[in-house]
């Protein structure tokens, strides 16, 4: 036994009657483990090589996606097609946004009159306007919609959440702004976040996305997205999605493109998917029965391949594999039973 070892084991034993736990100095805690750490090293320096061997080993093959994926084929479906009809009626000018609920229909504009219209989708009469532009306390300065999410609240009342710029969010109640002929906010709360939905109808319970995390000094992303289930600041959960970013041929290029997309919920249920706008992905997460899942295109390009490089050219098109990169998915509509997406590469 080394010397230094042996006068601690001494030291230990002449505590051993005081009744004292805490007698011993940091000193010899640190004289004891310098011993312990220098005999296990010595020893078992081959174990220690292969154990780090094999972990740097399994880290480069861990999935960058650790949900169930299910192929299918969406991209040549077109057995069946919608057609609309059109509605002759006076729209406001510079229309950004839409949604309906139960027989209204409102719409989101630049009219700095009334940036809020609401229609009856029955005869298509304009049922009232809100929201005028300016600073006072029932005006709005910037307003959005937020992934057209629209509820009922417990007194039946039509709620519309709004995010004016990206710091604050106000309700704006429907019902009672209809009923009085004046913009009526219910709530108004202060928001840092960027992309997420609200669950149970409740703007304090929020399902969130985090985009990658970019390291400036470095211009590029170097943490993947992260998903999260927030009540308040002190109960949150994350939902572990993509242990680590793509592989990137180019590691120059970043990949946080393709993690991209707009989350959307269902109108009763807390289930909300994400269609990716650079990929044929579509994201599920059912917060209530906690499944979380893809769907993905058969064929076209996955987390799991290694990216080859991105070509940009002299207007600023950005080419991958001698094709132009468009859009894959864009605006979403979801109803009880289905939702309808705009999807930009089928055939």
């Amino acid at each position: 036994m080394p010397e230094r070892l042996k006068i601690v084991v001494g030291l230990l034993k002449s505590h051993a009657g005081t009744g004292d736990k805490y007698s011993i100095s940091n000193e010899f805690f640190h004289i004891l483990m310098e011993e312990f750490f220098k005999t296990f090293i010595m020893k078992n320096s081959y174990i220690i090589t292969l154990f780090t061997i094999l972990l740097l080993h399994s880290s480069c093959n861990r999935p960058h996606c650790i949900l169930d994926v299910y192929e299918t084929d969406f991209k040549n479906q077109s057995k069946q097609t919608i057609h609309g009809n059109k509605v002759d009626v006076t729209l406001p000018v510079g229309i950004s946004d839409f949604v309906k609920c139960d027989s209204l229909f409102i719409l989101l504009s630049h009219d700095p009159n009334a940036q809020i219209s609401v229609y009856s989708s029955n005869d298509w009469q304009l049922l009232g306007s809100f929201c005028s532009k300016g600073r006072a306390r029932n005006e709005f300065l910037s307003p959005s919609m937020i992934s057209k999410q629209i509820f009922h609240n417990e007194n039946g009342k039509i709620m519309l959440p709004l995010r004016e710029y990206r710091d604050e969010i106000r309700v704006l109640d429907i019902t009672k702004s209809l009923e009085t002929h004046n913009t009526v906010i219910s709530q108004k709360k202060d928001c840092s976040s960027i992309y997420y939905v609200f669950l149970d109808n409740n703007i304090d319970y929020k399902f969130e996305y985090i985009p990658p995390k970019i390291d400036h000094s470095l211009q590029k992303s170097v943490r993947p997205p992260e998903f999260l289930i927030r009540r308040d600041e002190n109960q949150i959960k994350k939902i572990k999605v993509y242990p680590r970013l793509m592989s990137m041929e180019d590691p120059d290029y970043d990949s946080d493109i393709f993690y991209h997309g707009v989350l959307y919920k269902h109108p009763h249920r807390n289930l909300i998917i994400q269609p990716l706008i650079s990929m044929d992905y579509i994201l599920f997460f059912d917060i209530d029965y906690k499944k979380y899942y893809l769907i993905h295109q058969k064929g076209s390009l996955s987390f799991e391949d290694h990216i080859s490089a991105i070509v940009e050219t002299d207007d600023m098109t950005q080419m991958y594999e001698g094709k132009i990169m468009t859009p894959h998915f864009g605006d979403v509509i979801c109803t009880d039973s289905f939702f309808m997406t705009l999807y930009f590469s089928g055939d």
